[in-house]
Order: structure tokens, then C-alpha cells, then sequence
């Protein structure tokens, strides 16, 4: 099952109900939103990764509590973290303002960078000034790393198991 299906099996758990902020176990490990019917923002490249993923996803928590974001909600993090690290050399090695988004948070609220020149997802550890691991090649790597599981945390496969369905 690759990562658009199991996004698109989070999101049934939320169909039907009207602030799709709540679902019957195993789903509380994850929180989804269904996408809007928005224009695209200007400010947020268009590929087709991102097309793809926003079609079936509106934003919401996966996983070891990654805040994905909606596309609504990318502009204004990409604004916020730009601005807060303007003077970060180290950031601004792999960032190009044209090409890059950040598209989630993790636990600790490091945020994730997409490059959609070159497909890659990373997090920067602003604290310490480092770039953190793993470096996915893809958004689709990415969404996968999401899923886990983590050392000391339930994954998906975890999820499955507990909803009774098999991939």
C-alpha cells in the first residue's frame, strides 16, 4: 500500500463526521483533516506530488505527532520560519525561498522543508543549527517515515493490526 492509500484510508475514518477531527480506534494515533476547496497560493510551488497529496489531504497530526500542515496553512509556517531564521547560514544552504515550503513540524516543532526542485524533505533542528535525519528523497519517502513506527512508538502497521486491516 503506498502513501497516498493510507492517507486515503485515514481520511475514511473521518468521513461523515462534520469537523473530521475525531475517528473510532485505532485512528486517534492519527488526526486528519479532509482537504478544501481553495485556490492553490501563489507563494507554494506547484508539482505534482503536492497536487497529489493535497487531493486527498487537508492537513492534520500522523503518527509520533507530526503537525502536517494544510495548504491553507504552508505560506504563513514558511513566512514565520524564513523570517525567524534569516541569519542562519546553515538554513539558507539548502533553502531557496522560490523553491521550498515547509510543509510540517515535528514533535519538538523543528520544521520540514519540501524543495519542489528537488523532491526533498528535510528538518532542521533550529536550536543546534543542524540539518536532522533522515533526509528523504521524496515527499513520498516522507509521508512513509511519518507512518513509522519509531523506536517506542506505534506505527502503521500497529494501526492496521489494531483496525483489522490487512495491505
Amino acid at each position: 500500500m503506498d502513501w497516498l492509500e493510507k492517507l486515503k484510508l485515514i481520511a475514511a475514518h473521518y468521513e461523515g463526521n462534520e469537523n473530521g477531527l475525531s475517528a473510532p480506534e485505532p485512528a486517534f494515533l492519527f488526526e486528519v483533516q479532509r482537504p478544501k476547496a481553495t485556490p492553490w497560493p501563489e507563494t507554494v510551488p506547484r508539482t505534482a506530488e503536492l497536487g497529489s497529496y493535497f487531493n486527498v489531504f487537508g492537513g492534520g497530526v500522523l503518527g509520533g505527532q507530526i503537525v502536517l500542515h494544510s495548504l491553507e496553512q504552508i505560506p504563513k509556517e514558511t513566512d514565520r520560519w524564513f523570517r525567524l531564521l534569516q541569519e542562519d547560514e546553515e538554513f539558507w544552504r539548502k533553502v531557496d525561498e522560490r523553491n521550498c515550503v515547509v510543509i510540517a513540524n515535528d514533535p519538538d516543532g523543528a520544521p520540514w522543508v519540501y524543495n519542489a526542485q528537488t523532491g526533498k524533505t528535510i528538518s532542521y533542528w533550529w536550536k543546534e543549527c543542524t540539518w536532522e535525519d533522515p533526509q528523504c528523497n521524496s515527499l513520498a519517502e516522507f509521508v512513509e517515515f511519518v507512518f513509522g513506527p519509531h523506536e517506542g512508538e506505534d506505527g502503521w502497521e500497529t494501526v492496521k493490526r489494531q483496525a483489522g486491516v490487512s495491505a
